[in-house]
C-alpha cells in the first residue's frame, strides 16, 4: 500500500494510503466530457502538467534520485 514519509529532526510520522487507478479515473471523467455527460474538471494546463509531473516521476524512479519539477516540466 503507498504511503507518505515525514521526517523531522523531531519525529517520523508514516501514513497509508488506499491504492487508487487514477490513470483510469482520469481517462473515464475525459470519456464522459467527450460524451457531453458532463464538463471536464481538468483545463489543459492541468493536462500538460500532469504530463510533466509523469515524466519527473520516470526520470526520478530511472536515476534513484529527486527530481524538481519547474513550471515548465
Amino acid at each position: 500500500m503507498p504511503y507518505l514519509v515525514s521526517e523531522t529532526s523531531l519525529d517520523r510520522v508514516c501514513k497509508e494510503f488506499a491504492w487508487e487507478d487514477a490513470v483510469f479515473q482520469n481517462l473515464e471523467v475525459f470519456a464522459i466530457a467527450i460524451e457531453g455527460t458532463a464538463k471536464c474538471p481538468f483545463t489543459s494546463e492541468h493536462m500538460v502538467r500532469n504530463v510533466g509531473v509523469l515524466g519527473a516521476n520516470t526520470r526520478s524512479a530511472e536515476n534513484h534520485c529527486s527530481v524538481e519539477i519547474t513550471e515548465d516540466a
